[in-house]
């Protein structure tokens, strides 16, 4: 079940309310419940920029950037669906919970699991089948196209770590569990952020395995995150009951989580065709454009990561409270959310603005790509 929040009575004794979600101020609710995935998504926005430092120390550096550039629409692409399959099971257990139905809500957590199966049976036959074409879409640069395959076709092949492990996520958030699920992508990230230089450059008698080391520090943190989160959803008695043995599939809750993680998805998606269509358009002009992009693309999700963290802490707050018919405080989460967004992204522009030059000599720039 969802967190308790502890009040205190006129005699200044402490009692249990109801709920946090339908009795916390809703500017400390907010915050609490979007500070835990913030940090997590900024630690990730971080390995991701980790991978590009310790890429661009590979050979000329430009060929791995490239590289991983022209592979990061598919993984944004991967990215998009298991968010979106872990924003539909969030927002509907936090919708079940404030409807009182908490064997509706772990019914909806079983259908994310059979979800998640279905998602990487797409992305690992995609991922044998069209890794190396989709990279000799955009260059006919051996090394490159050797590099880019290598890195997509695993990351892709062992995408289960990061499909369960959102799925995970989907259940803790949707029950308040926001720390739980914090430390479940810090686990992931911070296992990316040590594996990244031991496998890349073969440190510790591990052998150099350039880029392909960078796809497997991804994928051995993804799934270290997934046991860890799917040890705290199953066994963890404070969160969802789910009876995975006594399944029995229902058509309307998987089309109710559909409803709202595929809109969601195909949102975060479109910032893949985008990537894409701007990655071949730079293609013509030379690599060293693609990698400068590709460059920008990962130090703007700093900016971008807290917004999404922030939307990730507004979603239980008003699934629970439209569940429990409750419009005030949904306007005002939404308010708030909205005013803290339009905060950090201008931030972020200035930021840009000032100092484009020292950023992109972080990734070892030469001077086509500055």
């Amino acid at each position: 079940m969802t967190e308790e929040y502890l009040q205190k009575n006129q005699h200044g004794e402490k009692i249990v309310a109801e709920n946090k979600m339908s009795s916390m101020p809703i500017n400390k609710l907010l915050f609490s419940m979007s500070l835990p995935t913030i940090i997590a998504l900024l630690v990730q926005a971080m390995y991701n920029i980790v991978d590009s430092y310790f890429v661009a120390q590979i050979g000329n550096g430009q060929d791995a950037l490239t590289a991983v550039g022209l592979a990061f629409p598919i993984q944004l692409v991967m990215i998009s669906g298991s968010v979106g399959l872990s924003i539909g099971v969030s927002a509907l257990i936090s919708r079940k919970l404030g409807e009182k139905d908490k064997k509706g809500a772990a019914l909806v957590g079983e259908h994310g699991f059979l979800l998640g199966i279905w998602l990487y049976v797409i992305f690992f036959i995609l991922g044998i089948l069209l890794s190396k074409f989709f990279i000799g879409l955009f260059t006919d640069n051996s090394t490159v196209i050797a590099y880019g395959s290598d890195y997509l076709k695993i990351i892709m092949v062992f995408s289960f770590g990061m499909i369960f492990a959102q799925a995970c996520i989907g259940i803790l958030q949707g029950t308040g569990s926001m720390i739980n699920s914090m430390v479940t992508q810090l686990i992931g990230a911070v296992i990316n952020i040590i594996l990244n230089p031991i496998l890349i450059f073969g440190l510790f008698g591990f052998p150099a395995m350039e880029v392909k080391g960078a796809a497997f520090a991804t994928i051995i943190g993804q799934i270290i995150s997934m046991i860890y989160a799917l040890i705290i959803v199953l066994k963890g008695k404070k969160h969802l009951q789910l009876n995975i043995k006594n399944f029995k599939y229902c058509k309307e809750t998987t089309i109710d989580i559909l409803k709202i993680g595929l809109p969601a998805a195909i949102m975060q998606g479109l910032s893949s065709v985008m990537l894409g269509g701007i990655n071949f358009i730079l293609a013509a002009f030379s690599e060293a454009a693609v990698a400068v992009f590709s460059i920008y693309f990962k130090i703007q999700s700093i900016i971008i990561m807290p917004v999404i963290g922030l939307g990730q802490g507004v979603m239980p707050i008003v699934g629970f409270n439209y569940g429990a018919k409750n419009k005030e405080r949904i306007t005002k989460t939404v308010k708030l959310g909205a005013i803290a967004a339009v905060i950090f992204m201008t931030l972020g522009t200035i930021i840009f603005q000032i100092f484009p030059e020292q950023m992109l000599m972080v990734f070892n720039a030469n001077e086509e790509m500055l």
